[in-house]
């Protein structure tokens, strides 16, 4: 995070888009395809939200948006 912090500067906006999903019926499914969702769609906008989220603080200032 300290690279991109000195290369790009401190993050005013993250706009978390993820998006996954399985063509299936949820019958067909298997844990393993929901565990990998839920990685995806859950864990993908939570870990840069985290990463993000102490420099917005600390700048007072900065925008996060989930779509």
């Amino acid at each position: 995070m300290e690279s991109f912090i000195k290369e790009y500067g401190t993050p005013d906006f993250l706009i978390n888009a993820v998006g996954y999903a399985y063509p299936e019926y949820v019958e067909n499914l298997k844990l393993k395809d929901f565990k990998k969702n839920m990685d995806v769609n859950y864990y993908g906008q939570l870990v840069p939200t985290l990463l993000f989220l102490p420099y917005m603080i600390a700048n007072n200032q900065g925008h996060i948006s989930f779509i």
